[in-house]
């Protein structure tokens, strides 16, 4: 069960932390891989991860 001295949206936030924090450790060793292994550059990789403004106002934005 949850924390009940915790609100719902408390909850969600911390939930949402722990959803990016796993996702960034699986980015994470991806790109390792890519890099060690299949002969990709850290500015490939940074070029792909790094979104512009664009993106960013889609994804997060109104």
């Amino acid at each position: 069960m949850g924390d009940p001295s915790m609100s719902l949206g408390e909850a969600e936030l911390r939930d949402l932390a722990a959803l990016r924090d796993a996702v960034d450790v699986a980015i994470a060793v991806r790109v390792r891989e890519l890099v060690q292994f299949g002969a990709m550059s850290w500015s490939a990789v940074a070029s792909s991860l790094s979104p512009g403004p664009a993106v960013l106002q889609r994804l997060y934005g109104r």
